[in-house]
């Protein structure tokens, strides 16, 4: 008759009969029910409103209203009109705006064309070092001759490598794929493609093909957990500041609330809210084109702007005054 086979044993229990083992485990079974702790009214009452939140919140997973339905039981649970919840502040807030998320599409979100850094396929492979040192980012997008006409990305690892291995390739043997979204696509939506295919940079492409902007999964998940900064980010300067004379000088992409604060002007009428948001857009707006270098235009609040520095394309550094300068040469 064949013996069953029994657990072995350590070398601290040679000697032991190891044909009963029922007593090397019995201690040890029996201390495990010590180790859960025990119920009390506070531990019942949490794990109560811990199933509560979390079935009222997958019960409205797949509903068609399941966006305002979330919305409104998140506004419940901080209003305390839930009964109390384990859920921090943080967590609270990572909810809202993964809630905030699925009202925006990509070009709420998007680094607009105007900031983008790309490198054309026809630069030689020490160029790209350079461009890449220069612009102090991981990826760059490739095209051919117009940013229009994108064709994909390259990754300082592939640079990196390649000059590892004494190699000199070409753009084109280390360029990667990019995704390519529309600017109403929906940032969630486009944040589970990059997960699957893998690929962390997409070109946001308007009817017409052009190129509006881009946008990383980097910039995606900031819009949940807020900015991230690593240590090679720079902290961001001041763009808006008054001078002692009462002026004030700004970037041209601050917004349009920020100087109406600042001056406490009304520069915007409400239903052109929506269309402008920047101060350069709005000097632009008053004369129809991008103004030059040193150009002052009026605005009928009385603020006068003058063009400190600009492109062709657009307003790069504002001055404002809040009453009419005076003329030099008078």
């Amino acid at each position: 008759m064949t013996k069953p086979v029994t657990p072995s044993l350590g070398s601290r229990d040679i000697g032991r009969d190891n044909a009963n083992p029922a007593p090397i485990y019995a201690p040890v079974s029996a201390a495990v029910p010590t180790l859960a702790p025990a119920p009390t009214p506070e531990r019942e009452r949490d794990k109560e409103d811990s199933v509560t939140i979390r079935s009222r919140l997958r019960s409205l997973i797949g509903k068609k209203s399941s966006q305002s339905a979330l919305r409104e039981t998140l506004e419940l649970i901080e209003d305390g009109e839930e009964s109390e919840t384990s859920m921090s502040p943080e967590q609270l807030a990572f909810l809202r705006n993964i809630i905030d998320l699925g009202e925006v599409n990509i070009y709420d979100i998007m680094v607009p064309r105007a900031k983008i850094v790309a490198v054309d396929r026809s630069l030689s492979f020490s160029e790209l070092i350079g461009a890449m040192a220069r612009a102090q980012h991981s990826r760059l997008p490739v095209f051919d001759e117009s940013l229009d006409n994108s064709l994909g990305m390259v990754h300082i690892r592939d640079v990196l490598t390649a000059m590892h291995q004494g190699k000199t390739p070409t753009v084109d043997e280390i360029m990667r794929e990019v995704i390519f979204v529309s600017p109403s696509s929906r940032p969630l939506a486009l944040l589970a493609e990059m997960r699957s295919k893998r690929i962390h940079l997409a070109m946001v492409a308007d009817e017409y093909g052009g190129i509006d902007g881009l946008v990383t999964i980097e910039d995606i998940v900031e819009q949940i957990v807020g900015d991230i900064n690593d240590e090679h980010d720079a902290e961001d300067q001041p763009m808006l500041h008054r001078n002692p004379d009462g002026s004030v000088v700004t970037d041209g992409t601050v917004s349009i609330e920020d100087v109406e604060a600042l001056t406490n002007k009304s520069l915007l009428p409400d239903e052109d809210q929506a269309e402008i948001e920047t101060i350069g857009g709005l000097i632009t707006s008053l004369i129809g084109r991008v103004p030059g270098s040193g150009e002052r235009i009026e605005h009928p609040s009385g603020l006068v702007f003058e063009v400190l520095s600009a492109t062709p394309r657009r307003i790069e550094k504002v001055k404002i005054h809040l009453t009419p300068p005076t003329n030099p040469e008078a």
